[in-house]
């Protein structure tokens, strides 16, 4: 089990955290509702966090990726480049540790 993975519902803020439950955003630009922005940063405030604009993990992989398919340009290589580097775009969301716009500025600092 990940200890670095955290249940939102279960806040000792006093916070109640349920907007997660199936509350979702109207659309893909919208916000998410003020009652989970301020149990996220209650949740963040007491911890020191390097993570941030843009995505050092999403830059690195397009810089390395990118690379290794202009030096050895093989078929698979440049067929598996995107794909790596969506799934680390597509990792760094769903593990809670960037927003959309932190990983779009490491693809495109990558």
């Amino acid at each position: 089990m990940d200890h670095n993975v955290t249940n939102l519902e279960n806040t000792t803020s006093g916070i109640n955290a349920l907007p997660f439950n199936g509350n979702g955003n109207k659309g893909i630009f919208s916000l998410p509702d003020k009652q989970i922005l301020t149990a996220f940063r209650l949740n963040e405030a007491g911890k020191v966090s390097s993570l941030g604009f843009p995505s050092g993990h999403v830059s690195l992989t397009t810089a390395l990726w990118r690379g290794i398919a202009t030096v050895f340009n093989t078929r698979l290589i440049r067929i598996l480049t995107p794909f790596v580097i969506v799934l680390m775009a597509f990792s760094r969301v769903y593990l809670g540790k960037h927003f959309i716009g932190d990983v779009l500025g490491g693809l495109l600092s990558g």
